[in-house]
C-alpha cells in the first residue's frame, strides 16, 4: 500500500504533488519521492515523512515544470532506503528517452534479475523491452506485468522526438483505488485518493473539479495532443477489464475517511459497519472507545446504534506513524523486540479518568499481528478498567495479502488457524490481561455495508480466495 499522485498541465506541479503527498502520507511513512518533467525529468527523494522534511524545501524548489509524479512509500517487497524510494528512473543513453514512474500495489514472482528488491522496478524494466509507438510500448509493458499482481500506475515519459506523455493506468482488476480530477485551465491530477485532490485545490486555490474514479484496466496517456482514454474496446487482451477486485480492506482501514474510494464516502461506510457490529455483537458496558484513528467512525456508528456512551478515551500521538504499515525491524531496544512493538508504547495515550471502573468496549477495524491489542488491553486493565470487551469492524484476517500489504508469512497474522478463544489467549499478555470478550464482524456482515463489494472484491486476506492472479 503507497499513496500515488501524478500532475499534467498543472502549474507548480512539484507544490501540487507535495501537497497531495501530505494527504496521503497514511498510506505509506518509509520514503517520499517526487518527479518532474520540463525538458528532461528531475526527481528528489527522501527517507520518513514530508512533515519531517524528507524533502526540503530546497529540494521542492528546483523541481520545475507542469508535469509532476509522487509517492508516499509502505514497502511490501523491498527495503526502506533511498534507493528504493520512488519515482524510480530509466534512461536510454542511445536515444535519450527517459522515464519516471510510481506504483501502488504489488508484482509477485521471481525477482532475481532486479538491481533493487522493490518489485515496482519491472515496468522500467518491462518498458524499456517494448517497441513501437508510444502506445504501443505502454501496452507491451502493461501486458506483460498484468498478470502478475495490481497495480496503480502513474508514469512520465520524455523523448526528443516524440515528446513528452503522462501515463496512467489500472491493472485488469481495479484492486488499487486511482481518482482523476481535471483544472480549469485543462489540467490533470491524479490521486490514490481523493481528498488529496482536495488539499490541493484548498492550498494552492486552483479551481478544478472531481472527475472520476479510473475503471479497471483503464489505460490514459497525456500528450501535447491531448488525453486519450482506453476502455475495454481498444485494449489488447491480455489487460482487458476483468472481474472486478477492489480491496474491501482500503474502506476498512487503509483510506482516509475524507475520501470516497472506488466511488463511495469512507466515513459513512465504517459508520454502517459500527452499526452492524453492534447488532451483531451487542454488550452491556458502560463506554465505547475507538482505537484511533482508522476506528474512531465504527466506534460512532456502535455506539449510535447501541446508544451506549461514545467516549476517546485513547489518545493518539501524530508523531508515530501508523505501526500497522511499520516493518518490522529485527533490532531489540530494552525490553522491546522489534520496532514496532516499541512505537505502540510511544503512539498512544490514556485519559485515566475515562477508563477507571468502567466497563469498556474496545473497537478497532481489525486484528493483523495483534501487537497493538495486546498492548492496549494490557494497559486498559493497568488503568482500572472493569471489563474490556473487543468488538472488530471486520472479519478475521487469516490469510496473507499479496496485493499491497507487508503481511508475507500467515504465521504473522494472529488469527490463522485459530478460533475466537485462541485468539483471546494470544491477547493475554504473560496472562495476566484477558480480554472480557472478543466478537468479529461477520464477512456477510461486512460485505453488506461496502457499496461496492457486490460487484466482487479481493477479499482473500479473510477467505483465503486469490481470485487475484499472484503471479508466483
Amino acid at each position: 500500500m503507497c499513496g500515488i499522485f501524478g500532475a499534467w498541465g498543472v502549474e507548480n506541479a512539484a507544490v501540487a504533488t507535495f501537497l497531495g503527498l501530505h494527504s496521503l502520507q497514511h498510506r505509506g511513512q518509509e520514503s517520499v519521492g517526487i518527479g518532474t518533467l520540463n525538458g528532461t525529468i528531475e526527481v528528489a527523494r527522501g527517507l520518513g515523512i514530508l512533515s519531517a522534511d524528507a524533502i526540503s524545501l530546497e529540494q521542492l524548489t528546483k523541481l520545475k515544470g507542469d508535469k509532476s509524479v509522487g509517492q508516499v512509500r509502505y514497502s511490501t517487497q523491498g527495503d526502506p532506503n533511498i534507493q528504493e524510494a520512488q519515482p524510480f528512473e530509466f534512461r536510454n543513453p542511445h536515444n535519450g528517452h527517459h522515464i519516471a514512474y510510481v506504483h501502488n500495489g504489488q508484482l509477485n514472482g521471481n525477482n532475481g534479475w532486479q538491481t533493487t528488491r522493490s518489485d515496482s522496478e519491472r515496468f522500467g524494466h518491462a518498458f524499456a523491452q517494448s517497441s513501437g509507438s508510444l502506445e504501443e510500448r505502454v501496452f507491451g509493458m502493461l501486458s506483460k506485468l498484468s498478470s502478475q499482481g495490481s497495480y496503480a500506475l502513474c508514469m512520465l515519459t520524455h523523448d526528443p522526438k516524440e515528446g513528452d506523455a503522462l501515463i496512467v493506468a489500472k491493472d485488469p482488476h481495479g484492486n488499487r483505488p486511482l481518482v482523476m480530477g481535471k483544472t480549469q485551465q485543462g489540467g490533470y491530477v491524479f490521486a490514490s485518493e481523493d481528498c488529496a485532490l482536495q488539499s490541493v485545490r484548498i492550498g494552492l486555490r486552483m479551481q478544478f473539479e472531481f472527475q472520476r474514479e479510473l475503471a479497471q484496466g483503464e489505460v490514459i496517456i497525456i500528450t501535447k495532443d491531448g488525453m486519450k482514454t482506453y476502455g475495454p474496446d481498444l485494449l489488447p487482451k491480455p489487460i482487458k477489464p476483468s472481474t472486478p477486485l477492489p480491496c474491501f480492506f482500503e474502506a476498512v482501514y487503509f483510506a482516509r475517511p475524507d475520501s470516497h474510494i472506488f466511488g463511495h464516502s469512507v466515513h459513512a461506510i465504517r459508520q454502517n459497519l459500527g452499526r452492524q457490529l453492534a447488532i451483531e455483537a451487542p454488550v452491556n458496558a458502560d463506554i465505547i472507545v475507538p482505537v484511533p484513528d482508522s476506528a474512531q467512525y465504527i466506534a460512532e456508528g456502535y455506539a449510535r446504534q447501541s446508544g451506549i456512551q461514545f467516549e476517546k478515551a485513547i489518545t493518539r500521538s501524530h508523531y508515530i506513524g501508523r505501526t500497522f504499515i511499520d516493518p518490522a525491524r529485527l533490532i531489540k531496544v530494552g525490553d522491546f523486540a522489534d520496532s514496532r512493538l516499541l512505537s505502540i508504547v510511544r503512539k498512544f495515550g490514556f485519559v485515566e479518568e475515562l477508563i477507571h471502573d468502567q466497563r469498556i468496549v474496545l473497537v478497532d477495524d481489525s486484528i493483523v499481528r495483534g501487537n497493538t491489542m495486546r498492548s492496549l488491553v494490557k494497559t486498559l486493565y493497568e488503568l482500572g478498567a472493569k471489563e474490556v470487551h473487543l468488538r472488530i469492524g471486520s472479519p478475521p484476517t487469516t490469510n496473507s495479502c499479496y496485493f499491497g500489504i507487508n503481511t508475507p508469512t500467515t504465521q504473522e497474522l494472529i488469527a490463522n488457524g485459530r478460533n475466537v478463544e485462541q485468539i483471546m489467549q494470544l491477547l493475554d499478555y504473560e496472562a495476566t490481561c484477558h480480554p472480557t470478550s472478543l466478537q468479529f464482524l461477520s464477512y456477510e456482515g461486512t460485505m453488506a455495508q461496502i457499496p461496492y463489494a457486490k460487484n466482487g472484491v479481493c477479499d482473500a486476506c479473510v477467505t483465503g480466495d486469490y481470485k487475484m492472479p499472484q503471479g508466483k
